[in-house]
């Protein structure tokens, strides 16, 4: 993993999610190196020359800059992590993301986090001051032998479920955020039992073929699940079947879920849709 320290000249910029007018983004860069991850394909990711997970960036002057900007915007809300993620294992040594928490609690600015990973756990008493409004905690969905193939780092959809019960424990409102979820092949009532009675919302994101490296899906598919193998390839070239194809899994996941969640949500991406965050 490369560490690149860099001063940055902003850290708050407005953001077109609905979470939140502003954005807050730590370190540029995740070494979870997840290949279905969108933020691989932001501009700014698309300027560095080393591959998506291999490199972080940390922003070393980013609280000094932070005291700044929040007295002269004073954004009513914000979120954490658009397209980094906040906790992860550089965290330990830098401390980016606690000293940005300390202030937003320090000054009352409500925040919204969106992360993946266990080390969150660890910040429970900067969570727990009141100004956390929502964690969307994504829990890696993909079948076990797809997690091995694409050498995932992110924890695993136990480690995930245990992650989320524990913020609950402490009376945070969480979201588990499932994805990505592969038509056929994902488990859904499995995903379903093993979620009922621990998560009390749950979003369902149907995988973004744009975002994803489809070469290496249709690789991983054709390998371990070859009998899909035509679909997936029927998917990448036909509108029509494409939209049949995730309009019938949206069904499935809605009849499986049932009752199981307070608030249940689908997102199913347009056929050839850049990706556009919709929650």
């Amino acid at each position: 993993m490369k560490v690149i320290e860099q001063n940055v000249e902003t850290i708050l910029r407005p953001t077109s999610i609905n979470l939140a007018p502003f954005v807050i983004n730590p370190y540029q860069g995740c070494s979870l190196g997840c290949c279905f991850c969108y933020a691989q394909f932001s501009k700014v990711a698309q300027k560095q020359t080393e591959p998506w997970g291999s490199y972080v960036k940390v922003k070393i002057n980013a609280i000094d800059v932070l005291k700044k900007e929040l007295k002269q915007i004073q954004p009513k809300s914000v979120l954490l992590g658009s397209i980094t993620e906040c906790f992860q294992l550089i965290e330990k040594k830098y401390g980016i993301t606690r000293q940005i928490l300390e202030l937003l609690n320090e000054q009352a600015v409500p925040f919204t986090i969106m992360s993946r990973s266990m080390l969150i756990i660890d910040y429970l008493d900067l969570l727990t001051q009141g100004n956390c409004q929502s964690i969307y905690f994504t829990v890696n969905a993909l079948p076990q032998v797809l997690n091995d193939e694409f050498n995932m780092q992110a924890p695993d959809f136990k480690q995930g479920l245990e992650t989320i019960a524990k913020l609950q424990n402490e009376k945070l409102k969480v979201i588990g955020y499932f994805c990505p979820i592969l038509p056929m092949i994902s488990d859904i009532k499995q995903i379903v039992n093993s979620a009922k009675g621990v998560i009390k919302q749950a979003e369902f994101e149907m995988i973004n073929f744009n975002m994803a490296k489809q070469g290496l899906i249709v690789k991983a598919i054709e390998k371990h699940y070859p009998k899909y193998k035509p679909e997936y390839e029927k998917m990448l070239r036909d509108k029509v079947f494409f939209e049949h194809t995730m309009k019938n899994s949206e069904q499935i996941i809605f009849q499986q879920a049932g009752n199981g969640f307070q608030n249940l949500k689908v997102h199913v991406h347009e056929y050839a849709e850049y990706f556009a965050n919709k929650y």
